[in-house]
Order: structure tokens, then C-alpha cells, then sequence
């Protein structure tokens, strides 16, 4: 953490606030000019190689296949 005190929340809070807005401005304005499948395609696509990604960097093992 930067320090102590609920400062270092707040800044969190504010970038995730301004992420969420730029996205959902961005997702709304690309949405008038493109498919919507290929923009749902294109999000869960990166989303996966975003998670893989930091899965594969910080060397998480794979989840059992039973329970």
C-alpha cells in the first residue's frame, strides 16, 4: 500500500471509476459502428488472454477437474 489511511482506497476507487466510464463511453460509441457480435467476440477473446496471461505469469496451477 501507498500509506495508511483510506487515501490509497480512494485513488483506487477514482480509477476505477474513470476506467468504467471511458469503457462504457468507448463500448457504446463502437457499438453504433460495428457488429455487435464481432465486439462481443472481440471482448471475451481478450478477456481470455488477459486472464491467461496473468495466470500463466504468476504460475498458477490449473484447477482440479474433480471435485
Amino acid at each position: 500500500m501507498i500509506g495508511a489511511g483510506p487515501f490509497p482506497s480512494a485513488i483506487y476507487a477514482l480509477g476505477s471509476v474513470c476506467a468504467w466510464g471511458i469503457a462504457d463511453f468507448i463500448g457504446g460509441y463502437a457499438a453504433r459502428r460495428f457488429h455487435a457480435f464481432f465486439l462481443t467476440t472481440l471482448g471475451h477473446f481478450s478477456g481470455t488472454l488477459l486472464v491467461a496471461g496473468l495466470a500463466f505469469h504468476e504460475h498458477e496451477p490449473f484447477p482440479p477437474a474433480t471435485h
